[in-house]
């Protein structure tokens, strides 16, 4: 303390001590309280923490129920889809008895007749052509009855690379041994025609449906089916008002008939279901339904060309596979993008509760390097990324913003909880706030509105991650281009 302020406020010797002591011991006393309240702080911190990993253990928990709910809903679901699919499936194969009757009755006759005749006739020469009519007729008769029972038996199966030309080969021999004669058959399969996804069951569904429907509008007159499948590149002007798909590689399956065509009317509601103008008793009206059904859960789309007294065409758009997968294993490709960074294996988490968006999108993912497993909701990918063992961690989320039971940001809070740095891209049909899209900016994120193309999925995934184009030479550019017929 100052002498002067000391001594004129007459603090001198023992007075100046207890002065100083007195600040001292106030001191001490501020910093205990304050010490003190640091400690309460720091305990209530730890409460806290230790409620939140409660509350995140819960979450979990509740996440992991309600994607089991979810995976059981699902499951019911394809059971009921399952057994629709059955009956309007033996519909088909009742449409096709009559024919099938015809036909057998047609082989066995020699049959009968041959074998009545070895019993009347000894000549060598005679007996052995009988016996080889009979052998013929018998053989007929047994192809026949094989091919009607790999439909009858016919069992969804698992998705995988399909070849369509065995496909319609088969339903070519189908329609030539149970159509009535007045009704001829030309198929037309491209040379090097690429793969599609899906399984042989179900597209045996859709060509039979579509050949029965056909042969229904030419009758009793007859009349003449086409069946034809191309490659073709859509490119954006080409899908622009097709929700959900994006542009790339297809193939184009076709079915046409010069039958009574479809009126204006009538076409706008003929994929409806239970949508019928048949005559009671003679279709159910499930038959395109389920055809569009099949080619959207395999992420095509289905087209319509009709003029009332010359016919009717059906287009259905699949996406073609990957690099080398085309019939006969020949040197066709899909087309790549030399100017977009391939995905070296990096593995994708794509959450959309849109069917089509995700089918799709994994596709092209995949055709350029990536590994994509997809998500139906946010639980569902909360619990995938929960489960994930060390060394098989995503590399990139991709997440719809608008879903059931948690949006995407809400995906974004809880994956990030775990791995604070994940690279994240947003997708949404729906208009973002700018407050949002700042945000999302400022964390260093990618948001794509949808319709978003090949291009800009790609180009955001590789910007995530930090890749790069390779220096190596790619498919020749294909992007773009016209429909080939």
């Amino acid at each position: 303390m100052n002498p002067f302020f000391a001594a004129s406020h007459g603090l001198t010797g023992a007075g100046l001590s207890l002065v100083i002591a007195l600040a001292i011991l106030a001191f001490l006393l501020w910093k205990l309280r304050r010490l003190a309240r640091d400690a309460r702080k720091a305990e209530a911190l730890a409460e806290a923490n230790a409620r939140q990993a409660e509350e995140v253990t819960r979450l979990r928990a509740e996440a992991l129920r309600l994607a089991s709910l979810v995976e059981g809903m699902e499951i019911q679901a394809r059971s009921y889809e399952e057994q629709l699919r059955r009956g309007q499936w033996m519909e088909n194969i009742g449409a096709l008895a009559a024919g099938v009757a015809h036909d057998l009755n047609n082989a066995l006759t020699p049959v009968l007749i041959g074998l009545q005749l070895l019993e009347d006739t000894n000549d060598e020469k005679e007996r052995k052509a009988l016996l080889e009519t009979v052998d013929s007729s018998a053989q007929r008769g047994a192809a026949m009855v094989k091919q009607i029972l790999t439909f009858v038996r016919g069992k969804r199966g698992e998705d995988g690379p399909l070849r369509l030309r065995t496909l319609i080969d088969d339903m070519a021999k189908i329609v030539r041994d149970t159509f009535p004669h007045c009704i001829s058959i030309e198929t037309n399969v491209e040379k090097g025609l690429w793969n599609v996804f899906g399984n042989a069951t179900e597209m045996h569904q859709i060509l039979l449906n579509l050949c029965v429907n056909a042969r229904d509008a030419m009758m009793p007159v007859g009349g003449h089916l086409t069946v034809k499948a191309v490659n073709v590149i859509l490119d954006e002007r080409m899908v622009a008002k097709r929700q959900g798909i994006a542009p790339g590689p297809f193939v184009v399956l076709s079915v046409g008939d010069s039958g009574c065509g479809i009126p204006n009317d009538v076409i706008a509601r003929i994929f409806e279901p239970l949508f019928t103008t048949k005559e009671p008793g003679k279709g159910t009206g499930l038959g395109l339904s389920t055809v569009i059904g099949i080619v959207k859960r395999l992420g095509g789309f289905v087209s319509v060309e009709s003029e009332v007294g010359k016919g009717t065409q059906f287009l259905l758009h699949f996406p073609a596979l990957s690099v080398g997968q085309s019939e006969g294993g020949s040197s066709d490709t899909l087309p790549v993008r030399s100017d977009i960074p391939l995905g070296q294996g990096k593995r994708v988490l794509f959450i959309d509760d849109d069917n089509v968006v995700r089918r799709v999108s994994k596709a092209m993912l995949e055709h350029y390097g990536y590994h994509v497993t997809t998500a139906a909701n946010g639980v569902e990918a909360v619990s995938l990324v929960g489960s994930q063992k060390e060394g098989e961690k995503f590399d990139l989320v991709v997440s719809d913003v608008d879903m059931p039971y948690m949006d995407g940001f809400e995906v974004l809070l809880a994956i990030r909880g775990e791995e604070p740095n994940k690279p994240f891209i947003f997708i949404s049909g729906t208009e973002l706030d700018d407050h949002y899209l700042i945000e999302i900016k400022r964390a260093g994120l990618d948001f794509l509105p949808k319709p978003f193309t090949v291009e800009q999925l790609l180009q955001a995934s590789a910007r995530q991650l930090g890749l790069t184009v390779s220096p190596q030479p790619q498919s020749e550019l294909m992007l773009e281009g016209d429909v080939r017929r």
